[in-house]
């Protein structure tokens, strides 16, 4: 999810989803954040301390012996559209992770009339937005994700087995932003008769049962306003109806892949603060939890949803932002920390210094 707004408090009300939304089990009590975990709202640095940047100007004073004269500097020349396009995709592509799907092993079984081994439980960790083909392709990967049929060398005479779902739960988590009231409605007006809030959560499950995913697959965590919160409170879900995940796919817009994947390693409780770049936790944890990320495979030039409001600009802003936040975030411990490489920080410095855009914006942004 995006830029936090405010922390939100223990045991925040459930909003109920429109009548048109599906009905489905979604919320539980949920603990308070532990002190290790990204406040909402932190003091922002000046950008000077961020990307290099000045905050202020002072035009030199150019003094002689005779008469004392003020000289203004030039107007810097402005980035032009193509600059600020290649800087943009700069940025996109270093947000994106391009993991690959998960693959999954054969069955050993020789019989396929026989069951298969206990399968490791596999979920779709989906983070809500304003971007509802995010919505579309966590659905099409779980009804077009299945575990390998036995082998043609396998002989059997018992009939050939339906093929197994690789995913066990399609799970959405999200409760409404800024950007997204325009899908969910206000949740602050949401007690009035003709006013009618949908949680993230709730429109995306309303997507994806119309697609054919089965309601008793679907999982709905509709409490969270940011990334942290999607993933403590996701794991408190889960625990809530004594679900052991040994596998998660996290289905996130391209831009925000990288938050996604280094948030889920850094707060997902179970995890310990030792990772490799598959997304598999080191030795010592009782728990082994593997994760990777994904998103709708679209290029930069692909991308941008003017009719959503995800639009060029809009994205360019939140992205910039988030750069910032995959640095102060990792140094602070709330994200794993990775490394950003300097063409990618002087992109974000040109944006910022060249284009006008901002490095924080103020508010919930998804």
């Amino acid at each position: 999810m995006s830029p936090e707004q405010h922390e939100a408090p223990d045991g925040v009300p459930t909003h109920r989803p429109a009548s048109s939304g599906p009905s489905l089990p979604s919320t539980v009590p949920l603990p308070a954040p532990a002190a290790t975990t990204a406040p909402s709202t932190i003091p922002v640095p000046a950008p000077t301390d961020m990307l290099g940047i000045p905050t202020t100007t002072t035009p030199n004073i150019a003094t002689t012996t005779t008469t004392s004269t003020t000289s203004t500097p030039a107007p810097k020349k402005k980035a032009t559209p193509e600059e600020i396009d290649n800087w943009a995709r700069t940025i996109y592509n270093y947000h994106r992770m391009h993991m690959p799907l998960p693959t999954f092993p054969p069955s050993p079984s020789q019989d396929p009339s026989e069951d298969r081994r206990e399968e490791p439980t596999r979920i779709i960790f989906t983070l809500c937005s304003l971007d509802l083909r995010v919505a579309h392709y966590a659905a099409h990967l779980f009804l077009t994700t299945f575990l390998p049929a036995p082998s043609p060398t396998q002989v059997s005479e018992a009939p050939p087995r339906r093929q197994q779902r690789a995913y066990k739960y399609l799970l959405f988590s999200g409760h409404s932003g800024l950007l997204t009231r325009s899908l969910t409605g206000d949740p602050s007006l949401a007690s009035s008769e003709d006013k009618i809030f949908q949680s993230e959560a709730s429109l995306f499950a309303s997507i994806a049962l119309s697609l054919g995913v089965p309601s008793s697959c679907i999982l709905i965590e509709e409490q969270s306003t940011n990334t942290g919160e999607n993933v403590r409170f996701t794991h408190a879900l889960l625990q809530h109806r004594g679900i052991q995940v040994d596998e998660f796919l996290l289905v996130q817009k391209p831009y925000m892949e990288r938050r996604t994947w280094g948030t889920f390693g850094a707060q997902w409780p179970s995890l310990s603060s030792s990772f490799s770049q598959a997304g598999k936790v080191e030795e010592g944890e009782v728990k082994k939890v593997e994760f990777s990320v994904t998103s709708p495979p679209l290029e930069w030039e692909e991308y941008p949803d003017e009719k959503s409001g995800d639009g060029r600009e809009l994205m360019t802003n939140i992205m910039v932002g988030d750069l910032v936040r995959l640095k102060e975030y990792g140094e602070r411990g709330w994200q794993t920390k990775m490394e950003i490489p300097p063409d990618v920080w002087e992109a974000g410095r040109r944006l910022v210094e060249d284009g006008g855009f901002s490095i924080f914006w103020k508010g919930d942004l998804r």
